[in-house]
């Protein structure tokens, strides 16, 4: 059971406190005994990650201090931690980036988080990438409701 919640670590990087509020009640719903603490700006969320990586990185679109983009390239090109999934709350950038990333569920966005069920999705994809870049016997997979772990006269894995 420990190994499982060391799974469902999520650092929010907002600071908005009715935002950060808003995400962790939603992942609270959606995960049992998640670990969540959150970073008002870019250069403590980033000491924060140093000290206790997450899983997942939820990240405002504004966050003082750092830009959300230079925030998110640090995470990204980050060597030590390479296991970390990040969520953009905000649109997809209108430049292509992050497009490797975007194709392997490492960096995804999401325009509202009123949009309880595209949230979800993306932490259980964030969480899938973020478990399953390991190099394990066994891994979990996170599943949103709807998706399918396995489909009848489907090979397992």
């Amino acid at each position: 059971m420990a190994a499982e919640n060391e799974n469902k670590v999520f650092l929010i990087a907002s600071s908005d406190a009715a935002k950060v509020e808003a995400v962790s009640a939603i992942i609270k719903r959606h995960f049992s005994d998640p670990t969540i603490y959150s970073a008002n700006d870019g250069p403590t969320g980033l000491d924060k990650i140093k000290n206790a990586p997450p899983r997942v990185v939820i990240v405002d679109s504004e966050i003082p201090k750092l830009s959300a983009t230079r925030f998110i390239d640090v995470i990204i090109h980050d060597e030590a931690h390479p296991d970390i999934a990040v969520i953009v709350l905000s649109e997809l950038p209108k430049k292509e980036k992050y497009l490797d990333e975007l194709a392997t569920g490492r960096v995804q966005f999401v325009t509202s988080i009123e949009d309880e069920e595209t949230l979800f999705r993306c932490l259980t994809r964030a969480l899938n990438f973020s478990c399953h870049n390991e190099k394990a016997e066994f891994s979990l997979k996170f599943l949103a409701p709807g998706d399918h772990l396995i489909r009848e006269g489907e090979k397992g894995k």
